[in-house]
């Protein structure tokens, strides 16, 4: 019996200790929790990254609001190089954008100047507000352009294109 007894007492000791083992932080002080006094939410001290393909969500510009037209997406790419290439919902667009921590300058846009029946309410609008952003602001996968009122929403679709 008193065998059975301290075998039982090894075991609950034993278990308890790898409970509390499992339990404490590691050696470094890294709890996996934030910080007191900050949140995981931060703004970053890196610059804004424009890199990727963008599609244009909502926004408003100086003729009022834009809202692109289901099943026409309206893309902005940008490369690592500040390349710009992207589409209106009809017609292609390139040109340059140069970044400056969260100042957003988008040079000379060039564009074709195909017809499409029923985007140029959108397109138009959209390339004219992208001329007017001079800031911008990233948070994960949502982009946000801004600049003498307008504001551009943006997701996050896929890497940047490619060079041609």
């Amino acid at each position: 019996m008193r065998r059975r007894l301290s075998a039982v007492c090894a075991a609950a000791l034993a278990g308890g200790a790898l409970l509390a083992a499992c339990a404490s932080p590691t050696d470094s002080g890294d709890t996996g929790e934030p910080d007191e006094g900050t949140t995981s939410d931060a703004p970053s001290d890196e610059p804004l990254d424009l890199t990727g393909t963008w599609e244009f969500v909502s926004g408003s510009g100086a003729e009022g609001e834009i809202t692109p037209i289901d099943g026409t997406p309206v893309v902005l790419g940008v490369d690592g190089d500040g390349v710009v290439s992207g589409h209106g919902g009809c017609n292609g667009y390139g040109g340059s954008v140069e970044v400056e921590e969260n100042s957003v300058d988008f040079g000379e846009l060039i564009s074709t100047m195909m017809f499409c029946e029923g985007t140029s309410d959108v397109e138009g609008p959209f390339l004219e507000a992208l001329d007017e952003v001079d800031s911008g602001s990233r948070d994960g996968d949502e982009l946000l352009l801004t600049g003498d009122g307008v504001e551009l929403r943006f997701t996050l679709t896929g890497a940047a294109p490619s060079p041609s």
